[in-house]
């Protein structure tokens, strides 16, 4: 996978990741970032996770995860986060 940021907090995970699906990073004039994914995991469950920070110090940042059953629902959230994005 490449370099990414959404692990920098270390989340907890039911499982490892094993496919990235969909990802999105946004940098920042004042070097801010929000960067987003969906993974699908080992035990067949979907993540999404989000890290929202700055790279000028990466552990003031904060890092949401939810797993879900279907890649669907994943998606749902996925998309309406990446609109705020994009506004």
């Amino acid at each position: 996978m490449s370099e990414t940021y959404i692990w920098t907090h270390e989340p907890f995970l039911s499982s490892p990741p094993k496919e990235r699906i969909n990802h999105v990073l946004f940098e920042g004039n004042k070097q801010e970032i929000d960067e987003m994914a969906i993974f699908k995991l080992e035990n067949g469950k979907f993540l999404f996770i989000r890290f929202c920070g700055t790279k000028k110090d990466l552990t003031l940042g904060s890092t949401d995860v939810e797993e879900f059953d279907s890649l669907l629902d994943a998606q749902n959230v996925y998309n309406f986060c990446n609109e705020d994005i994009n506004e």
